[in-house]
């Protein structure tokens, strides 16, 4: 219902989130807005790091990383080259909507 990968859902269920000792921290993340939080976040990094920057996956994987937010987000290369491949076909769209228009 979320659009959660499978694999996250799991994680989530077998270890709690130990992002931070705050408890709204804590809370933020797995629920309805934290999730939505995510989506945009990892979308915005691949849009910067991958489209515009060139810099490919393994940067978007390890800021993540770095933010303990891979405890959340699936972070392997099969899943990250998925929001990648979507990513893509957006920006496709929108440049032949553009040119169109």
């Amino acid at each position: 219902m979320l659009d959660v990968p499978h694999s996250t859902l799991q994680a989530w269920r077998l270890s709690p989130v130990s992002l931070d000792a705050c408890p709204t921290v804590v809370a933020f993340f797995p629920s309805v807005p934290g999730l939505a939080f995510l989506h945009r976040l990892s979308i915005a990094l691949h849009v910067v790091y991958v489209e515009m920057g060139a810099c490919g996956m393994c940067l978007v994987c390890f800021v993540l990383e770095l933010r303990g937010l891979n405890r959340l987000v699936g972070m392997s290369y099969g899943t990250q080259h998925k929001v990648n491949r979507r990513v893509e076909e957006v920006v496709v769209a929108y440049h032949q909507e553009e040119r169109q228009r």
